[in-house]
């Protein structure tokens, strides 16, 4: 773990210092959201993989997150069964 940002502009600063193999988006921000944050990763080529973990169940969210290039998402009420898994899946270039 290189950090935790609860801001759009902490976690772009801390993925452009560190470059993350791995980025877990929470849809919720406090300045900006998880879709913001996934739109300029997207726009700037980063090359981090990304996996959303969201409240959010609702099939525009998910829909939203995965055309802005998620690799991943699990609802937050699944993360101690699916986490693992997740992760392992998307550090093998799956969705």
């Amino acid at each position: 773990v290189i950090g935790e940002a609860d801001s759009l502009a902490l976690a772009l600063s801390f993925i452009k210092q560190h470059t993350p193999d791995l980025i877990l988006i929470d849809i919720e921000l406090i300045e900006g959201d998880g879709l913001s944050l996934l739109q300029q990763l997207q726009d700037s080529n980063a090359l981090s993989r990304t996996l959303v973990l969201s409240g959010h169940q609702e099939d525009y969210w998910i829909y939203q997150a995965m055309q802005l290039g998620a690799n991943g998402y699990v609802f937050k009420g699944q993360v101690s069964q699916q986490l693992l898994d997740a992760i392992s899946t998307i550090m093998q270039d799956q969705i």
